[in-house]
C-alpha cells in the first residue's frame, strides 16, 4: 500500500493504492484507525480524509483472505 495523494497529516485528503504482486486491488475494504471508509475502486485507489485529531494512522486493507496494513505516526509540531 502507499499514498500517492495528498499530504499526511491529519486533516487532510490522500489517495491510497492497495497493489498485490504489482497489480491493483479492486474491492479492497479499506479501514482508517478502526473505521470503515470503503473499498478501492478499479485502479486499486481510494480517497479519503486523515481524521483531525489522529495522532496517528492505522491502515488496513482486506480482501479474501489477503491483508495489508500500514502504520504511522505524527509528529507533534
Amino acid at each position: 500500500m502507499e499514498v500517492t495523494e495528498g499530504d499526511i497529516v491529519p486533516g487532510e485528503t490522500v489517495t491510497l493504492l492497495v497493489t498485490f504482486q504489482g497489480e491493483p486491488v479492486e474491492g479492497a475494504r479499506i479501514t482508517v484507525n478502526d473505521d470503515n471508509v470503503g473499498q478501492t475502486d478499479e485502479d486499486g485507489t481510494i480517497s479519503f480524509t486523515i481524521p483531525e485529531d489522529a495522532d496517528e494512522l492505522s491502515i488496513e486493507a482486506k480482501l479474501g483472505g489477503r491483508e495489508g496494513e500500514l502504520k504511522l505516526e505524527f509528529q507533534e509540531e
